[in-house]
């Protein structure tokens, strides 16, 4: 810092003080125990802070006039910024980095602004201008943005979520958070205050989890609490203003995931609640029912707009990534001049959109708002005024709205829907929208109409270990790019289930309810689907960077959750996540451990011969590991083999079977090797459990049933017979059985193959049939519609193959002598570009010569 023209003083992280004059050292002095970490001069004077706690004012001469030890004063968080009053060399100003700023006068402390990390947030409906919030302080605060006036209420315990009553002469708040620090919070408790008293005159606790929503409507009362839970009481005060409360519920609404936002409707008969698992779903608020027909419910009036996934503010979703991820959002619907939306992103942004607003097109005003995640957005009545918070930054701002400063002129929302419908099926559009939309269809105009994924040709068969799956009804059930499909056909339909990125590994439950999916290679991430109606579960952040998941396996009561890693130097990592629901929302990491250099190719876990809990086991390049608990720890029992074990299965009790690359199936039992059976002409890299005992398959492309009580073939299947076919077309890499009713005997077989074909075979017909077709190796190069619901493709694996839009299956094929490059379709006849040199030839340029096909 540079004082007095000519001097400048730096501070050292020694707590050496130097002072420089004309390029030269004018003075050094040891100001502090350590680092200097903020310097400031004004009027002659140098103060100065540092990691020690302690503040110091100097003269120009470096002589110490002052010194603070600020513990002492009770400010307990380190010093961020120190200064002094330019009208009083008595007042010394200081922040620190807990968000406080006090003015120090003759060592004696006043607090400017107090630490509040605001978790919950209400608007008094009654008083204009007031609003309350509550936070992990412990303190309930009320605020007043014309005057500046803040009242306190100690609540003693952490608090996320508060609510005035209509009347505003009450305050209902929820006690606790995540991470409870002390015995003295009791999660999931709530009380209401009469704020004319300020005394509790009443409190509950039925959930044992912290309390993260409140809404008060009317008589009606529903709180949120963290373990997937929604709970409606009944409210009725005896006298006015309230002394005497009673409280009485009238129903628990259980969800799949958490309940992110909840809005009461007008009359308070009725709940939208929107779920962490991004589902917009209704229920009759009296008895908890779910309602299954939400178009019942489309013309509801709603009390307030908080839901983010609702049909008149879906258009504030992007459809690319651009970093916006809606946290909270509120609408003013009250201003018949200009309804607005106000929502605010995970990265501190907030947006400004006329309500309603249903297209991903729409005109929007953006600003830069908070530091991280925003809490709440609030509008005041009127909507003069917007009230925000900040999860990370704590800070509460209050803006202000002219209202006659609208936005872009002629866009109302109304020309291009947003993409999310596609994953919350309680979305229906209201009646009044319908008809305006009825008449736009009708009209002259430029309507563009909504593109939905509706098929998926395509297998993808480098996953590790089984990935292709009967779902219990029937359907099947792949990953392809960054989507995993489930199709049903019987109906010719798809569910996806969309990934941020390729999807790496996939696994099922024995259960076959739940599917854990990874994708990413730089942050990646797990996610766990329900697999009847495709909605994710929860995801988990693997705490690793420039990694890759290779294998996932649930374990065989489908509580845990194994997860392989393998990064950019072949080192591998195990990590072991818990549930201790059943239900993966309340999923943890349980075990951590490193697994080597060596190359992993399967984890399956199997029983311990003494104990009912089961263990894990890996296997791969000349290695097979036995993972045991220790406390909190994963230690290894090591199998040093000559063999690569490319695949594995548990098969009940204390044994597992494991496939190698020579052909064999080994059986180890007590971690012991006790039996192995020539199968297969090449690698096993597939094993799956059936009622006749156990399917295996390999590179050769034969499948085999086998009886493991004596290890005899009950039956075995040739997938590819023709001795011309590639072997990389006839390894089979995935296996899956669907079972008789009474589960005594297979019925169909599913196989993956390594050239991406999904194939069925019927063990009652012993034929086999083509679920999905695809091209065998290489890019697909260029695309051609026709006239007729068909398109053909062409590869640099030579084909072409000819595809049915309509029905979603192959109508045929032929197979070129050279790679192919582009296509084009004209009536009857399909042009193709051949590349006669190489295949490295960029895409849709011809380098040979041109062939027609009829």
């Amino acid at each position: 810092m540079t004082v007095d023209g000519n001097d400048t003083l730096i501070g050292c992280l020694s707590g050496v003080l130097l002072k420089i004059t004309r390029k030269l050292l004018g003075k050094k002095v040891k100001a502090h125990s350590s680092a200097i970490i903020c310097i400031s001069a004004i009027e002659g004077k140098i103060i100065t802070s540092s990691k020690d706690r302690f503040v110091k004012v100097w003269n120009l001469e470096l002589r110490c006039l002052l010194s603070i030890d600020t513990q002492e004063i009770g400010i307990t968080d380190s010093i961020s910024t120190v200064t002094m009053h330019s009208n009083s060399n008595q007042v010394i100003i200081v922040g620190t980095e807990g968000n406080e700023i006090f003015t120090i006068t003759n060592k004696m402390k006043d607090t400017v602004v107090s630490r509040h990390s605001p978790g919950g947030l209400s608007i008094n409906p009654s008083s204009y201008g007031q609003f309350a919030s509550s936070g992990d302080d412990g303190i309930l605060r009320f605020w007043n943005i014309f005057d500046g006036e803040c009242s306190k209420i100690d609540l003693q315990m952490p608090s996320r979520a508060c609510a005035y009553s209509p009347d505003g002469r009450m305050m209902a708040v929820g006690i606790g958070k995540p991470v409870k620090e002390n015995a003295r919070i009791v999660d999931g408790k709530w009380i209401i205050l009469d704020l004319s008293q300020k005394q509790v005159i009443v409190e509950r606790r039925d959930s044992r989890k912290h309390i993260h929503g409140i809404k008060w409507s009317q008589s009606r009362i529903a709180i949120g609490s963290f373990d997937n839970k929604v709970w409606v009481y009944n409210v009725t005060s005896k006298t006015i203003p309230a002394t005497k409360v009673e409280l009485s519920l009238l129903s628990v609404i259980e969800l799949k995931s958490l309940a992110t936002h909840f809005d009461f409707s007008a009359d308070s008969m009725y709940l939208r609640i929107n779920t962490k698992g991004k589902q917009l779903e209704f229920y009759d608020a009296g008895p908890g029912v779910h309602i299954q027909e939400s178009s019942r419910l489309k013309d509801m009036k709603w009390e307030s707009e908080h839901s983010v996934y609702t049909w008149h503010v879906q258009g504030v979703w992007s459809p690319c990534e651009d970093g916006f991820d809606v946290m909270t959002i509120d609408c003013d619907v009250h201003n018949n001049l200009s309804s607005l939306i106000c929502c605010g992103s995970n990265d501190g942004r907030l947006r400004l959109y006329r309500y309603p607003c249903v297209s991903n097109q729409a005109h929007f005003i953006e600003y830069a708002a908070h530091d991280g995640p925003l809490g709440y957005t609030r509008f005041l009545p009127g909507g003069s005024h917007l009230v925000s918070t900040g999860l990370e930054d704590q800070a509460i701002m209050i803006w202000k709205h002219s209202v006659g400063k609208d936005l872009a002129e002629g866009d109302l929302g109304t020309q291009r829907y947003s993409n999310i419908n596609t994953f919350h099926s309680d979305l229906c559009i209201p009646s009044q929208m319908d008809e305006n939309l009825h008449e736009l269809s009708h009209c002259e105009s430029n309507y563009e109409q909504v593109v939905e994924l509706a098929h998926i040709h395509g297998y993808q068969s480098m996953c590790q270990g089984t990935s292709a799956f009967y779902h219990a009804r029937g359907e099947v059930i792949y990953p392809v790019s960054n989507v995993i499909v489930c199709f049903d056909r019987r109906q010719g339909e798809s569910r996806f289930m969309p990934h941020e990125s390729v999807v790496t590994s996939i696994c099922i439950s024995s259960a076959k309810d739940v599917i854990a999916s990874a994708c990413g290679i730089a942050h990646p991430k797990l996610k766990l689907w329900d697999t009847s109606t495709g909605t994710e579960i929860t995801s988990l952040q693997i705490i690793r960077h420039q990694c890759k998941v290779c294998c996932l396996v649930f374990s065989c009561d489908s509580t845990r959750l194994a997860c392989i890693t393998r990064d950019e130097k072949q080192s591998h990592e195990i990590f072991v996540f818990v549930t201790l629901t059943g239900n993966w929302t309340d999923a943890f990491l349980q075990y951590h451990a490193l697994a080597g250099h060596q190359r992993i190719y399967f984890s399956v876990f199997a029983t311990h011969d003494d104990s009912s809990m089961d263990y894990l086991v890996t296997g791969g390049v000349s290695h097979l590991n036995f993972w045991t608990q220790d406390q909190a720890n994963l230690i290894p029992s090591n199998r040093s083999i000559e063999d690569i074990y490319v695949s594995g299965l548990s098969v009940g009790g204390n044994s597992i079977v494991t496939g190698t690359t020579k052909g064999k199936l080994v059986l180890w039992t007590n971690r012991q090797q006790s039996k192995a059976v020539e199968a297969h002409n090449g690698s096993v890299l597939a094993l799956c459990l059936c009622p006749e005992g156990i399917v295996s398959a390999g590179s050769d492309g034969v499948v085999i049933i086998w009886n493991i009580e004596n290890w005899q073939k009950v039956v075995s299947y040739e997938i590819q017979s023709d001795p011309s076919d590639s072997p990389y077309r006839r390894a089979i890499c995935s296996l899956d059985v669907f079972p008789s009713l009474n589960e005594e005997t297979s019925t169909k077989i599913l196989v993956g193959t390594r050239s991406s074909d999904i194939v069925e075979i019927s063990c009652t017909t012993t034929t086999t049939k083509k679920v999905f077709d695809n091209h065998l190796f290489g890019q697909v190069q260029d695309a051609s519609l026709n006239n007729h619901g068909e398109f053909a493709t062409v590869n640099t694996d030579k084909s072409i193959k000819i595809w049915d839009s309509d029905h979603q299956v192959l109508r045929g094929a032929h197979v070129s002598d050279l790679p192919l490059l582009c296509i084009d379709w004209k009536d009857e006849k399909i042009l193709v570009g051949c590349d006669t040199q190489s295949q490295k030839n960029a895409p849709y340029t011809v380098s040979g010569p041109m062939s027609i096909l009829v």
